[in-house]
């Protein structure tokens, strides 16, 4: 029995065809299936990947918004956030940081007059006793979002300043003219300078993601809205972003400024890709160039504080509402 064993297996060995192997054939199918796998493998690792980035680039958006509401509400003032238009592109914003509004000054006194020629204005004419050199770090009558002061009772706003170092007595130039007598002396104390936000102690520019930016042009409802159209109307005059955009909580949680009148503030967060190349973020039907990447919509209600991270509306529903922020509007979050 044991010479039959091996008198098979010698007569194997003589026969090298009987031999169990792979042809050359099965060899290159086994390979070629491994690389598409791979191939899948990796195209399903990128779309993963990608859309990852966009959802935490929202995230941090929507957590930044809500970490101001919270500074907000513990340190009994208005606190904020403020988007950093990119330096290459103004369209696009890369970065944010947490701004407050400073203590309101009430410092010193000053004499209330006409402006000659102006009868809609009037100027606050700095004492010899007061010092109002420190505000041209805190006044910049340039921006949208100018100071206010109010005066027995009454807010106005300071449209422009006086207050270089070679300019002296200092002054303010307010609007709408003063409603008490010519010549008023107003006291230390009996006024308050609400000066604009700073940026906070120790705050340094957070930057989202690598590739990902909050597409300001496009925070559109539809593809032939105006740019910008679901943003404040302040952020976007004349064709033009501020380059610093500001969104400020109150201690109870809402938005104030001229920013709550909005209602509703939807940011689009994008891959820069697609917002190089300026596609509106739904694919019409039978596009031959389309958005490459996930998007997300944080959504600010400005009356409650509240905030929302969402998808944009599915292709196939845009065409019925033609209102890509649809999903966010209606209430369904991630």
């Amino acid at each position: 029995m044991t010479t039959s064993r091996q008198d098979d297996r010698r007569r194997q060995d003589r026969n090298p065809g009987s031999r169990s192997a792979f042809t050359l054939v099965e060899m290159l199918v086994v390979i070629t299936i491994m690389l598409v796998m791979m191939g899948v493998t990796v195209a399903v690792i990128n779309v993963s990947v990608e859309g990852e980035r966009i959802r935490s680039g929202a995230s941090q958006v929507q957590s930044y918004l809500a970490g101001a509401r919270d500074r907000a509400a513990f340190a009994g003032r208005p606190c904020g956030v403020r988007f950093i238009l990119d330096e290459l592109d103004d369209t696009l914003v890369r970065s944010m940081l947490y701004i407050q509004v400073p203590d309101d000054w009430q410092q010193g006194s000053f004499i209330v007059n006409d402006v000659q020629g102006d009868p809609k204005s009037s100027q606050l004419v700095e004492e010899s006793t007061t010092d109002w050199g420190d505000l041209s770090l805190l006044l910049n009558t340039t921006q949208l979002r100018k100071p206010k002061i109010m005066i027995q009772g009454h807010w106005y706003t300071v449209v422009s300043t006086g207050l270089l170092p070679t300019v002296t007595p200092k002054r303010l130039i307010i609007r709408p003219r003063f409603r008490g007598s010519v010549g008023t002396r107003v006291e230390e104390g009996d006024y308050r300078l609400r000066l604009q936000p700073t940026i906070m102690p120790g705050q340094e520019p957070v930057l989202l993601p690598a590739g990902v930016v909050i597409d300001l042009d496009m925070c559109r409802r539809m593809r032939t809205s105006a740019p910008a159209e679901t943003l404040p109307l302040g952020w976007y005059t004349n064709n033009t972003y501020l380059a610093a955009l500001d969104i400020l909580f109150s201690p109870n949680g809402t938005v104030i400024g001229p920013e709550a009148s909005k209602g509703v503030i939807h940011l689009l967060v994008n891959d820069v890709t697609d917002a190089n190349q300026n596609l509106f973020p739904i694919d019409p039907l039978g596009a031959t160039i389309r958005n490459q990447s996930d998007k997300r919509v944080v959504t600010l209600f400005t009356r409650t504080g509240y905030v929302t991270t969402s998808t944009l509306v599915s292709d196939i529903d845009y065409p019925l509402v033609l209102n890509q922020f649809h999903y966010a509007e209606r209430g369904e979050t991630e």
